[in-house]
């Protein structure tokens, strides 16, 4: 019996370890997204700028 109640916690703790994981995995893919995308918005800047520059010339 004492064993079973072993594997049921190890069971429990392998789901808690499983939720953490996917938790930390969708944050990292946000933080991912999140930065290409400032990225992608820095690079439209900078065209941006260079264009207003030749302009200005």
């Amino acid at each position: 019996m004492e064993s079973l109640n072993r594997l049921m916690g190890a069971a429990a703790i392998d789901r808690r370890v499983i939720a953490v994981t996917k938790l930390s995995l969708t944050a990292h893919t946000t933080q991912t997204k999140a930065t290409s995308h400032t990225i992608r918005r820095h690079q439209q800047g900078r065209e941006q700028v260079s264009g207003v520059g030749i302009l200005l010339c």
